[in-house]
């Protein structure tokens, strides 16, 4: 999500915009991270979902990236918990 791909925000801007407890300070850092050498504004907002949404599921989030538009990581991540045998149960 970081690949700068631009429509009004990037992708990682649009899909923090979708939690609401990511307060719009912490989500216009991310984009900080751009300048810093191996600095990740995903990296962030992986860390911030898993701090303000420990229950969040995989499914959860896989609707939030359809709701931007992403159906192509949902997808990758449709087929490798597929091929994943040790998968726990309550990933969907």
């Amino acid at each position: 999500m970081d690949n700068g791909r631009l429509r009004f925000r990037r992708d990682y801007e649009r899909l923090a915009s979708k939690f609401q407890k990511i307060p719009l300070e912490v989500r216009n850092s991310f984009r900080n991270q751009l300048g810093v050498e191996g600095g990740s504004p995903s990296k962030m907002l992986m860390t911030q979902l898993q701090t303000k949404y420990p229950e969040l599921t995989l499914r959860q989030f896989a609707e939030k990236l359809k709701e931007i538009g992403r159906n192509d990581i949902v997808q990758l991540l449709v087929t490798r918990l597929a091929q994943d045998p040790h998968r726990p149960s309550n990933v969907e």
